[in-house]
């Protein structure tokens, strides 16, 4: 066996297990719908991660290249941050595969950077330092057993369907009051839709039997679908700030 074959044999036990490592690589038996389905499952989790990795930077460059965060609201941002924390330690309490819940840490640390230009723009760098502090020791506490019982986490993740809701719902609010998506990111909307599309079909098939996660991320794909229909319908609108700086010309 020469060495790719082993790196990949090595790679595809740890991603999918000897069993079906050996079915589909081994035996080519792609007859086998489990292991099938769980590898379909397995390579978009592992695409989701990746394309978190960068999915708010095209958000992040907009905001630099313009110095405005019009379009952007601070609050869903803020409630996006906090419900993916804790389902990221969720997850990672519950020893759950990060090919299952990975995203939440790239869109985490992205969030944070918005959170920090939303602050600078908007001139709040006290209620931003005061938020992050708050934030630093919810954080720590949720990792930490002895701070947060198993059973708390739990009702911690159940409040994130709401908390889910909630966070999608001023950012909507503010595309429809404006008029227009202003600074708003057509690539990250587009990538965090697709995203949470397939991290439906990924932890139905890989932690069906939570449904408080599939639930949650139910809930985030219907509210990422409406996000998106308004990028689609206010394409190339001015927002209500930019369409009262475009005054008629005299004749």
């Amino acid at each position: 066996m020469t060495a790719v074959a082993q790196f990949v044999q090595s790679f595809g036990e740890k991603l999918l297990g000897k069993e079906c490592s050996r079915a589909l690589l081994t035996n080519m038996d792609f007859k086998n719908f489990k292991c099938l389905k769980l590898a379909v499952s397995k390579g978009l989790g592992v695409g989701i991660i990746g394309g978190a990795m960068v999915v708010k930077v095209p958000q992040i460059l907009k905001i630099l290249a313009s110095r405005s965060t019009e379009g952007l609201s601070f609050l869903s941002v803020v409630l996006e941050t906090l419900a993916a924390s804790i389902t990221f330690a969720y997850n990672f309490r519950a020893g759950n595969s990060f090919t299952t819940y990975g995203e939440t840490f790239f869109m985490t640390i992205q969030n944070v950077l918005l959170l920090l230009l939303l602050g600078l723009y908007r001139k709040q760098s006290m209620r931003l330092l005061l938020l992050f502090c708050t934030y630093s020791v919810l954080m720590s506490s949720l990792l930490i057993p002895t701070y947060a019982t198993d059973a708390t986490l739990k009702s911690l993740q159940a409040a994130t369907i709401p908390l889910t809701m909630v966070s999608r719902l001023p950012q909507i609010w503010t595309v429809w009051r404006q008029g227009g998506t202003g600074q708003l990111s057509a690539l990250s909307v587009g990538l965090v839709w697709i995203g949470s599309l397939a991290r439906v079909y990924t932890s139905m098939q890989e932690t069906g039997e939570d449904r408080l996660l599939v639930l949650g991320f139910v809930m985030a794909a219907l509210l990422n679908s409406t996000i998106m229909w308004q990028m689609v319908y206010y394409w190339k609108t001015p927002t209500a700030p930019m369409k009262k700086k475009q005054k008629p010309k005299r004749a």
